[in-house]
């Protein structure tokens, strides 16, 4: 006898597969083959889109090392609307055994990922990957004479030409000067071949194109680069500091997926541009924001801001201000990873996750993660496969 459930037709499943968490969904997936066949369906992705409540989504990447021997699990973290109750489901594991993996950014429903070999400075992978569905993809390495690693590369999306693009910033270890370079790859739907589990295997054909040298910050032995998950108005974001100032003097720098050039972003007009070399950039609903260490005043305290109209200067406008009351916070520490919309902060210190209300003054240490050493990065859930966004950046209905 065939229970009730499997009698229902696959549009209503597909109604009530929508509401559910990820974990949940994941787990259905490996119920039976009607079902997975059901939410592989690029109608169920379109769906999905629609209904999915994406301000719940973190994912987390713990490493465990033994040696000369590496475990990485992936697990999503979704928070069940009490105060700092989440739930910690394990989707997967990342099977390159020799590498040091990092996040670099997420764009559109796309995770970017860095991979360098141990003991290396050069060799660095970069593998775009959608965590929903386990599919991904490794750009062509750099050349042996080629030096990045995870803070000079990012990933981005192209509005005008439908287009995901990555960008990778380099020097050249036989360059006497450091002159950093850079490359874009433009990804093409068309080139992405499929193995029998749907699985992208490479581009082949495809190949990084340069754009000639960085402008301004360009000297590796001066400046430092740092990355965040900060894709914002078609941009990729850095902050840089100038670690041959005795200030440590710091910008905002961009770069524009579209005219592929890099710009200069103005720090909110009251904060200083020297002294605060511990910042954080990254993306408060659509907007750019901005969070940087006041260590000028006896109570020290972090401030953030969020630039309400891209470029222009005079919408920078202060969010919050947060005071050391997280314990061992130190602010090279200290990162914004997730705004709820009920207010609270999902924040990282070391690799530690805590949530912290503003209103109340409070912060409480994630449960879930207490007993683990995670790096964390916030993603929109996209039940599309690679294919299908990378054709045109969007979920392709072929119902």
């Amino acid at each position: 006898m065939s229970c009730y459930i499997s009698n229902l037709s696959s549009h209503i499943l597909q109604t009530i597969f929508s509401k559910l968490s990820i974990s949940t969904l994941q787990r259905c997936r490996n119920v039976c083959k009607s079902w997975q066949h059901i939410l592989a369906d690029p109608s169920f992705a379109l769906l999905h889109q629609g209904c999915a409540n994406d301000d719940n989504l973190i994912l987390c990447l713990e490493t465990k090392i033994f040696g000369s021997y590496s475990e990485r699990s992936l697990y999503w973290l979704e928070h069940q609307g009490e105060f700092s109750h989440f739930d910690l489901a394990k989707t997967g594991t990342i099977s390159k055994l020799n590498f040091i993996v990092h996040f670099v950014n997420s764009c559109n429903g796309l995770l970017c990922l860095c991979l360098n070999p141990f003991g290396h400075v050069i060799d660095t992978i970069l593998c775009v990957s959608n965590p929903i569905t386990g599919e991904y993809v490794y750009l062509p390495q750099l050349g042996y004479d080629k030096y990045s690693d995870e803070n000079m590369c990012g990933l981005g999306f192209c509005s005008s030409t439908n287009q995901f693009k990555a960008i990778r910033i380099f020097f050249t270890k036989e360059q006497e000067d450091s002159i950093l370079h850079a490359e874009v790859y433009t990804f093409r739907a068309d080139t992405i071949l499929l193995d029998d589990k749907a699985t992208p295997r490479g581009f082949e054909t495809d190949t990084w194109r340069s754009i000639g040298v960085v402008h301004h910050y360009n000297d590796w032995n001066k400046y430092c680069w740092r990355s965040f998950n900060a894709f914002v108005n078609g941009c990729f974001h850095w902050i840089i500091n100038n670690e041959c100032d005795y200030d440590h003097t710091i910008v905002i720098y961009s770069f524009h997926f579209g005219s592929e050039q890099f710009r200069t972003v103005s720090l909110p007009p009251s904060v200083h541009s020297d002294g605060h070399q511990c910042a954080d950039a990254g993306v408060f609903r659509d907007s750019l924001y901005f969070s940087c260490f006041n260590h000028f005043s006896r109570d020290e305290y972090i401030t953030v801001w969020v630039m309400r109209d891209y470029g222009v200067v005079e919408s920078w406008v202060k969010l919050l201000v947060i005071k050391r009351v997280m314990p061992r916070l130190e602010p090279k520490d200290f990162k914004v990873m997730k705004f709820f919309e009920n207010g609270n902060i999902l924040v990282s210190v070391g690799y530690k996750l805590w949530l912290y209300n503003p209103e109340r003054k409070y912060h409480e240490l994630v449960e879930a993660t207490k007993d683990k050493s995670i790096t964390v990065i916030s993603l929109s859930a996209r039940f599309a496969s690679i294919k299908d966004i990378m054709a045109g950046g969007k979920i392709t209905n072929f119902g």
